[in-house]
């Protein structure tokens, strides 16, 4: 891509990244604005780990030395940051506002806390403060199941609660740089909240630390280790146990399985009792048929019957209908597919059976008088209970599998439920272990150290800097480089025609020059052409006509056929000015509209010229009086010493209008009189009327507006003036923008 090109769209679109950049700055110093001030407090406080217990970096084993300090510094912030301890954080702030009056010199660090829902008196919350205080006190953060509730409620409420305090950082705690201290920090609206918050904290976390490091040793530590593995070796044991008896029983989910299987039980139960009722009511019709007939009649009857029901055809079918119906059972009645074949065949039975039924009455001497209708309905019967006894069969077959698959799964729930009650035990004595073991390796610290804090935090007297104006900047610099990229990508991708080497790159057809854009609608070419322009635009449309002049002088043709791939790319425009420039040079020129689909040439020339001799002489003469009439051109342009043979249009193509006519005479007879003839034909991507034309020019050129884009329509147009190398001159690039020249 031009790098150039590139340049000039971000000239052009300069605001679309502008504006962008402008509105998203302003956005955001408005909501970082509008956010409430917060205040930080800070304590520093020196952990002993170098100093006290003697780690030196400088050491023979410097890295061992410096991996030990890592390790030391992150049991220790990890023992700050469990629940257990900042749960004292967390009760020293509720205590205060819970106690605290709102009319002394000490208020509550939050007030109007809507406590109305949670169903407490004062006299409660009251007491809850005066309990959570004991807590610290006792420096014990255990509370009892009541009070826990109780707490957990309020303090939510105040949003003190452990979870709240540790987001977003509102209590955070961490290394300082290299040294030896951690540095505890404290984040809230109010600054007095701050500072109260970070030195009460650090005196409950010295009396803390130090009471935990003397309730054991490292010894703790490695034995909670050792019990954790254990407990872990177990748990994996039990969870590898139930994953090996599921998969070898091919349980996925018991419970789903299991009510499954019942529902086909109660299902199948309910298809044997019809089973049942079928097999009664077909042998009460067999029995009942036989009832109506003689001894003879019965012997015949059950003579044809039995022919029937061997015959080969029925014989098949009923054995498909069995299988299928089979499937179906085994299936739990869900295929579709089956069910959908089950009954066609069911159908088909039936329908031989009243067939077969048909011709053995015909068939049979002397017992046609009794009819096919008893013999089918005595077939049908016969049939439907042979069907009945079997599928009655086949169900009690499927129940006694069912049934004993329903026991299995109460074996398999029993045992995978106890299996699954041993792994939660083990997974909740493996995280209490866990706990136990992040507890105590703090204790790694191989002597005790009060964890004095050497600064005490002061009560904050500016909030922290919002840093509004650098956020804004930014926010608007990453905009509009976001805006920027998106202009390249576009460009990248632009297939527009656009500049002189998006044309190169997309058409690879010869360039005879290119038209910037102006306006057309006050176009005065003899004004133009007169004297020199203030407009850049215009000055420099007249410089590049003139150049294209000079191309069209320099050919040895006289007659040209201007094309383009598609409408509306600029051709009657491009002939209309080339041809007044041309006359400048008093060549005598010849328009001529052959663009029979879409005459523009034509209807903007609307006066009829009745008194040139030579036109209407060589129209009539050569039988194009039906198309073709001499014009007189009619526009803003006021062109002289051109001619124009405008056309009627028509929907036949130029081959097939002249047929029968000498178009080409007619042509060459114009040759004579005139320097140039130019010709405008229909679009190539729609019609074939430019390829009909081409054989009468001597030149095709082409038009193409830098205002489009190239398709697969435009290539095969491309690809067919390559294809005329002997005929073809050039391309002009039309319309192009003025800044894509430069």
């Amino acid at each position: 891509m031009d790098v150039q090109y590139f340049f000039n769209v971000l000239q052009k679109r300069k605001w679309l990244i502008i504006l962008p950049m402008i509105l998203t700055a302003l956005a955001t110093y408005y909501f970082v604005d509008k956010k409430p001030e917060m205040y930080d407090a800070k304590a520093s406080i020196p952990t002993g780990i170098v100093e006290f217990t003697g780690l030196n970096v400088n050491e023979n084993n410097p890295f061992l030395q410096k991996m030990q300090m890592e390790i030391s510094f992150a049991n220790l912030k990890n023992f700050i940051n469990t629940d257990r301890t900042i749960r004292f954080l967390s009760y020293d702030l509720l205590a205060h506002d819970l106690l605290a009056d709102s009319t002394s010199n000490d208020p509550p660090f939050k007030k109007d806390v809507d406590l109305s829902g949670l169903g407490y008196d004062e006299l409660e919350l009251q007491d809850l403060a005066l309990y959570l205080q004991s807590r610290i006190d006792t420096l014990d953060s255990y509370l009892d199941q009541d009070k826990d509730i109780m707490y957990r409620k309020v303090a939510k409420a105040y949003e003190y609660d452990v979870d709240f305090l540790k987001k977003d950082n509102k209590f955070s705690v961490n290394r300082d740089g290299e040294t030896d201290f951690l540095e505890l920090k404290f984040v809230d609206g109010n600054p007095r909240a701050c500072a109260y918050a970070i030195n009460n904290f650090c005196e409950t976390l010295r009396d803390y630390h130090q009471k935990e490091q003397k309730k054991g040793d490292i010894e703790t530590f490695y034995e909670y280790t050792k019990l954790g593995g254990e407990r872990e070796i177990k748990l994996k044991k039990l969870e590898k146990e139930l994953e090996n008896y599921k998969g070898g029983k091919g349980i996925l989910n018991i419970g789903v399985q299991s009510e499954e299987t019942l529902n086909q039980i109660a299902n199948l139960e309910k298809e044997l009792e019809q089973a049942n009722r079928d097999i009664n009511a077909n042998r009460k019709i067999v029995t009942n048929l036989n009832s109506y007939l003689n001894n003879n009649e019965r012997f015949a009857i059950n003579k044809r019957s039995n022919n029937i029901l061997n015959s080969k055809v029925i014989d098949n079918l009923r054995k498909r209908v069995q299988d299928l119906s089979d499937k179906y059972i085994s299936s739990g009645r869900k295929d579709k597919n089956i069910e959908s074949q089950l009954n066609l065949n069911k159908s088909l039975l039936e329908q031989q059976i009243k067939r077969l039924a048909k011709e053995e009455a015909k068939e049979t001497p002397g017992t046609a008088e009794l009819g096919d209708e008893i013999l089918s309905k005595r077939v049908k019967a016969e049939n439907d209970l042979t069907l009945a006894l079997v599928s009655k069969e086949s169900i009690e077959d499927e129940l006694s599998r069912l049934k004993s698959q329903r026991n299995a799964f109460v074996t398999d729930e029993a045992y995978t439920k106890d299996l699954e009650d041993r792994i939660s035990i083990a997974r909740r004595e493996y995280k209490l272990t866990l706990d136990k073991v992040n507890e105590k390796q703090f204790q790694t610290i191989s002597a005790i150290h009060r964890l004095e804090p050497l600064d005490w935090a002061d009560v904050p007297e500016e909030p922290i800097p919002d840093n509004k104006y650098l956020l804004a900047g930014f926010a608007g610099i990453v905009t509009g480089s976001l805006a920027t990229v998106l202009l390249f990508l576009l460009a990248l991708f632009d297939l527009s025609l656009n500049s002189p080497n998006q044309f190169q790159k997309f058409t690879n057809l010869n360039l005879l020059g290119t038209l910037n854009k102006v306006k057309d609608s006050n176009l005065d070419l003899k004004q133009l052409f007169a004297s020199y322009s203030n407009d850049k635009s215009l000055e420099s449309f007249k410089e590049s006509l003139r150049k294209i002049r000079y191309m069209f002088e320099e050919t040895n043709a006289n007659s040209f056929l201007i094309t383009s791939t598609k409408e509306g790319e600029g051709k009657t425009f491009f002939i209309l000015t080339l041809a007044y420039a041309l006359t400048l040079k008093d060549k005598k020129i010849l328009l001529i509209d052959t663009n029979f689909k879409n005459n523009t040439l034509t209807r903007m020339s609307n006066e009829t010229v009745h008194d040139n001799l030579l036109h209407t002489r060589l129209i009539g003469e050569n039988n194009l009086a039906e198309q073709f009439e001499a014009k007189r051109i009619n526009t803003m342009f006021n062109l002289d010493n051109v001619d124009i043979i405008g056309n009627r249009g028509t929907s036949h193509s130029p081959s097939e209008f002249f047929a029968g006519r000498d178009f080409q005479n007619f042509i060459s007879d114009l040759k004579d009189n005139y320097d140039y003839i130019f010709m405008e034909g229909a679009s190539l991507n729609q019609y074939s009327d430019t390829r009909e034309l081409v054989r009468f020019a001597d030149k095709i050129v082409a038009i193409f507006s830098a205002e489009s884009e190239i398709k697969d329509a435009d290539k095969e147009s491309i690809d067919y003036l390559l294809s005329k190398d002997d005929k073809f001159f050039g391309s002009i690039l039309n319309k192009i923008d003025l800044s894509n020249l430069n």
